[in-house]
């Protein structure tokens, strides 16, 4: 009798801090192969949960959105210094969803590849925000709660408090924080706060535009869309290829007005954070 094919695991997915704290610690104690030391992953695990779980509350186990449980990923690769790469392998930036598929329809793939520029900005200018807001919330603990700015310019101010501290802006809008007497933890919490209010900048900046190219696009797929299958025949598509053609050309139209809504979120994250960076940072000058 034949062996039975080995089906593929399917990627473990979290629903909550303590699940995607496994889930991380299982993708580090992989070999070459795929294969996980379950016993060293679970050793590391309880050894974190033990340094960072709160002692009273639940939050470890509540119910988190995948973009809560990417930042969570992201903290703890910065506060353990583990490779950023990790966050990208285990938790994908949700538009990950969203890039474009391949109809095998030229007139309909070349709309469509218009996309791929916008599309890899976006997720460059996420990463940015949420790679700065996780250097700053752990460069700015100074041994006290650290969630966002304006704790993070509180904790800076109170450990700086003896140092004269520089706050200006450029007529471009970059922030720029110094002390001639920084060094150590507190020229890194400066830096920090620096760059996650560049990467907010740059979001605050570039997010219109990026706006404007996916809404072409979509308009262009949307015009298309009525005409995929015929376009499909006049390519002598076999017809087995005709629906899927139809289909990926549907999924893509909707990838792009999901797209647009993600840009709207992520401006209104991008532009409350400018201002909570520009009103925090003015307490900061002595």
């Amino acid at each position: 009798m034949g062996c039975l094919p080995t089906k593929e695991a399917k990627p473990k997915r979290a629903s909550n801090f303590q699940e995607a704290l496994g889930i991380l610690c299982d993708k580090r104690a992989e070999d070459s192969e795929g294969n996980v030391d379950a016993e060293k992953s679970k050793a590391e695990a309880d050894e974190l949960l033990g340094k960072y779980k709160p002692k009273e509350g639940n939050e470890w186990t509540q119910k988190k959105e995948r973009t809560e449980l990417r930042k969570f990923a992201m903290d703890m690769c910065v506060r353990e210094s583990w490779d950023k790469e990790l966050v990208d392998t285990v938790f994908p930036d949700e538009i990950e969803d969203y890039q474009m598929k391949d109809t095998k329809i030229p007139e309909c793939d070349e709309v469509f590849a218009e996309a791929g520029e916008p599309f890899k900005t976006l997720l460059k200018l996420r990463a940015q925000m949420d790679e700065g807001h996780s250097a700053m919330v752990e460069g700015c603990k100074f041994g006290k709660e650290c969630k966002d700015i304006k704790q993070a310019c509180a904790n800076l101010k109170e450990e700086a408090k003896e140092m004269q501290i520089v706050v200006t802006t450029t007529e471009e809008g970059e922030l720029d924080i110094s002390s001639p007497d920084a060094e150590g933890p507190v020229a890194t919490a400066m830096e920090s706060i620096k760059t996650y209010a560049s990467a907010c900048l740059k979001a605050n900046k570039e997010l219109p535009g990026l706006k404007d190219k996916f809404t072409v696009v979509s308009d262009k797929g949307k015009e298309l869309l009525p005409k995929v299958k015929d376009m499909a025949k006049t390519h002598g598509l076999e017809k087995k290829d005709i629906n899927p053609a139809v289909h990926a050309a549907k999924k893509n139209v909707h990838s792009l007005a999901n797209l647009l809504e993600v840009i709207d979120r992520t401006s209104d994250e991008a532009k409350k954070a400018g201002e909570d960076v520009a009103e925090s940072t003015k307490t900061l000058k002595t």
